[in-house]
């Protein structure tokens, strides 16, 4: 088959990648990189690890076997685009033998010359490495992972577990009920997690996060964040830029650096917000029916609908500003 690939590569190339992990040889094919712009991988589960080499001159696939069968993987080059799918089972009750079926998910590796990626699965793992192109990953149960990569990035998984790291190209993650880390970003984020745990650190950049019930920590990070929360509690440490958002009963507990600004909104979620010492931040705050609580020595004010303070903290800085507007969750500045 490799001497095939090698003379046409124009032609349609089948690849067999098997979904039984016993009694069959798997095979590595080089596929040359002339003609190829997009990688597209289906199918029902595998462990899919994809790592760019950007001096190679082809696309190595490591995990193959050249037997047409049904329940096996067939890739097939279609102008541009080499697909990688599942030659599918012919009756209902074999697609029902096999979905019951408890077995090890099949492994493919991919390497060589970096193309814009697709995967589609229902269940398993994918590995991401290096991509400088663009990445798309659909899974609806396992663990997607990328680290070092600079290409757009997009994750859709409806449970399990996201990890990305060093990423440098914008990026879409989109998760139900799981776990999502992100380390050392640099990059706009638009993130989405409904039942979750979101854990952040060391962002940098323009991060959308919109939360529903997912607890939500945020370390050492910079840049803009704009927030729509609803039940999570969500903690912020560290955190220089602008910060915009709202939360309906889900708290937030936010520490500021220096030079720092932020534009809030509350139903009955307890805002907390830590300054520098000495900032001289100017606050607005105002509240319905929370309590307002701030620094010793300075004034609230008590109308017949609302609480409220407009003013400044001692300070030299004189570069924060706050503004915070609450229902019913109480406001507290430190």
């Amino acid at each position: 088959m490799e001497g095939l690939l090698k003379r046409n590569i124009y032609s349609p190339l089948f690849i067999i990648i098997s979904l039984l992990s016993v009694n069959l040889q798997a095979g590595i094919v080089e596929v040359p990189s002339d003609g190829v712009q997009r990688l597209v991988i289906r199918g029902l589960d595998a462990n899919v690890v994809v790592t760019s080499q950007p001096q190679a001159k082809s696309i190595r696939i490591n995990g193959v076997d050249d037997i047409l069968t049904p329940g096996l993987y067939i890739a097939e080059k279609k102008g541009s685009t080499l697909e990688v799918h599942l030659n599918e089972w012919s009756t209902k009750a074999d697609w029902n033998a096999q979905l019951a079926f408890k077995k090890n998910h099949p492994s493919l590796e991919i390497s060589g010359f970096p193309v814009a990626t697709e995967i589609y699965l229902h269940e398993g793992q994918v590995q991401i490495s290096r991509l400088s192109k663009e990445v798309r990953v659909i899974v609806v149960k396992g663990r997607i992972s990328s680290t070092d990569s600079s290409g757009p990035l997009e994750i859709f998984l409806h449970q399990g577990e996201v990890s990305v790291q060093n990423q440098t190209g914008r990026t879409k993650i989109d998760q139900y009920q799981g776990q999502t880390t992100i380390r050392n970003m640099q990059a706009d984020l638009d993130l989405s997690a409904f039942n979750s745990n979101v854990s952040i650190e060391k962002f940098r950049g323009l991060l959308s996060l919109n939360t529903q019930n997912s607890p939500t920590k945020m370390l050492q990070s910079s840049g803009t964040l704009q927030l729509e929360n609803g039940k999570g509690a969500i903690l912020i440490q560290q955190f220089q830029g602008r910060v915009d958002g709202s939360t309906q009963e889900g708290p937030l507990n936010i520490t500021l650096l220096a030079d720092s600004e932020t534009h809030l909104r509350s139903q009955s979620g307890r805002i907390q917000i830590q300054l520098p010492a000495a900032s001289g931040a100017a606050l607005n705050l105002a509240s319905n029916e929370g309590d307002i609580l701030i620094p010793e020595g300075l004034k609230i004010s008590r109308a017949a609908t609302e609480k409220s303070f407009r003013g400044r903290l001692r300070g030299d800085l004189q570069k924060a500003a706050v503004t915070v507007r609450s229902q019913e969750g109480s406001i507290i500045i430190k």
